[in-house]
């Protein structure tokens, strides 16, 4: 099977882009791998808007490479410039979980993004090694370091961190 590479920018995801021009500009980008027996990725670019979290665009690849991000993000962007101009995906900011592929390719796409680390993807990979045999650390003592990284995460200021 050769690779799949597809973009999607229906009716209504170019009316979001549309009607929602500026929150279009920061956009959350997740994916989903092996969504089906020939483990395709799909990949979704959402904003937030006042009625919840609205579909700007969405891709579907073959694997989870930096090529195939590229590549397909690439199609994304120059199907919503073929389609209206001037709601053309162009997302001054991304929020995206660690994975470096979907990183890299998102700058690849738009040198000019700014990228953030979704804090729910942060925290579960914490939650994640500190839970894990390979740590190495003492179960009872896991709870406890996961809610001081917690009060590190959420303090405003080191006062904060050390008072607790």
């Amino acid at each position: 099977m050769g690779q799949i590479s597809k973009s999607i920018s229906t009716p209504v995801v170019t009316r979001t882009r549309q009607g929602f021009p500026k929150e279009s500009e920061n956009a959350f980008v997740d994916s989903t791998g092996s969504v089906d027996r020939n483990d395709l990725v799909v990949s979704i670019f959402v904003v937030a808007t006042c009625v919840g979290a609205l579909p700007i665009g969405v891709t579907i690849a073959g694997s989870k490479s930096e090529a195939t991000y590229t590549s397909v993000f690439r199609l994304l962007k120059q199907l919503t410039e073929d389609v209206d101009i001037t709601s053309a995906l162009n997302p001054n900011l991304a929020m995206t979980d660690h994975d470096v592929g979907i990183r890299n390719s998102l700058r690849n796409v738009w040198p000019h993004i700014t990228l953030l680390l979704c804090l729910f993807h942060v925290l579960q990979a914490v939650w994640r090694y500190l839970f894990s045999k390979e740590s190495g650390i003492e179960k009872h003592i896991r709870p406890q370091l996961f809610a001081k990284f917690k009060t590190c995460v959420y303090a405003n200021n080191s006062q904060q961190i050390l008072a607790k």
